[in-house]
């Protein structure tokens, strides 16, 4: 259920901010390149310990 919520184009910033930080690296992935996610977790992202995840921004 995770993994789809970033194709919401509506995702609430703070529901983007908890997935940013979700253990699960495909949950991540997914909602790295979201418009709703603010920049200090982009760059938080860019520094995730999956290069899959640093990559998808």
């Amino acid at each position: 259920m995770r993994c789809p919520a970033p194709r919401d184009p509506d995702l609430p910033v703070e529901l983007a901010e908890r997935l940013a930080t979700d253990p699960d690296s495909t949950v991540r992935h997914a909602v790295a390149d979201h418009p709703n996610l603010p920049v200090h977790v982009r760059r938080v992202l860019l520094a995730d310990s999956s290069e899959w995840v640093e990559q998808a921004r």
